[in-house]
């Protein structure tokens, strides 16, 4: 049963972050250059989710440049520098933002994406547990600290990791990939069926077709 649970279902993958500016709440000393900044930090997130990087970059270094003690703008330049494949700079950005505000979870879940990414699993969990510590309604990091966990065989991790996601997130389709592949991995058919079927309402019915046409997910 499981050799067919397999094929079905999508490989587990992070949720890479990406925030809009409304989700920080860096507080700034001086309201005038803030004002400026937070500007070219807007600017700088538009070029970034039309993966005009580069331009992101510049923007978010313009905004350092007017106010270098607002964290964002070095979270979002690391994470354009991280979309380019500069892990270096992405990494000192984070660290520079951490700096900055030590309790920032999409930092810590960030830079847990990025070592996740360099196979140090070790310190990638201990950076999404510590963004949890900071927002336990984040769902993020539960997806990428399970998915870790699931890479590692730890599937009872995952699973607790993958249900607290969709506690937070019910219609989070990628926990719902995630938390199905942990089903697959115990052989836990019904409950297997029944995330895929959830998954098939929100249009994303290929998993949940190749099961049924290969004779399961009948009931």
């Amino acid at each position: 049963m499981n050799n067919y649970l397999h094929k079905g279902l999508t490989v587990i993958t992070l949720a890479l972050l990406l925030t809009s500016c409304s989700e920080t709440t860096t507080v700034a000393q001086n309201t005038k250059p803030v004002s400026s900044a937070q500007s070219d930090i807007d600017q700088g997130i538009i070029a970034a989710k039309s993966k005009n990087y580069n331009k992101a970059i510049n923007f978010f270094t313009t905004s350092i440049d007017k106010n270098p003690k607002i964290a964002e703008s070095y979270y979002y330049r690391g994470k354009a520098w991280q979309k380019l494949g500069k892990v270096n700079k992405a990494q000192n950005d984070y660290f520079k933002a951490l700096e900055l505000n030590i309790k920032y979870p999409e930092v810590h879940n960030s830079l847990g994406v990025l070592y996740t990414s360099q196979g140090d699993y070790r310190d990638a969990i201990k950076r999404y547990t510590i963004s949890i510590s900071y927002n336990n309604h984040f769902a993020k990091p539960y997806i990428n600290r399970g998915a870790v966990y699931f890479r590692e065989g730890s599937y009872q991790k995952a699973l607790f990791d993958f249900t607290r996601a969709l506690e937070i997130e019910p219609n989070s389709t990628l926990a719902l990939k995630n938390r199905a592949n942990v089903y697959s991995r115990i052989g836990a058919k019904n409950a297997v069926c029944s995330d895929l079927k959830k998954l098939c309402s929100y249009g994303q019915c290929t998993s949940f077709n190749k099961l049924s046409n290969s004779g399961y997910c009948q009931d």
